[in-house]
């Protein structure tokens, strides 16, 4: 199993815990949870198979310019946990 796990794309949170279910009909019995805001990865067949696609990331957009929006850096709700300012 890959020891490290991306951080959330989502809040930033740090504690990402992989886990198996039962796995309902049609869907993967194994997945990835952050602890930080509840964000479940995509459900898989096996753990190697969600942590790596919880890992998978798109390019991020190149901003167009000067007046490109910037999302602002909230803290997650939860944790605390501020991102990084990009640049």
């Amino acid at each position: 199993m890959p020891s490290e796990l991306k951080p959330c794309p989502f809040c930033g949170g740090q504690k990402i815990t992989p886990f198996t279910g039962d796995g309902a009909e049609g869907v993967g019995k194994c997945a990835t949870f952050c602890d930080c805001c509840n964000t479940e990865g995509p459900h898989c067949n096996t753990e190697a198979e969600a942590i790596a696609a919880w890992n998978h990331r798109p390019e991020p957009a190149t901003p167009a310019g000067d007046d490109a929006l910037v999302e602002d850096e909230k803290p997650c709700k939860k944790c605390g946990f501020v991102p990084e300012k990009a640049g």
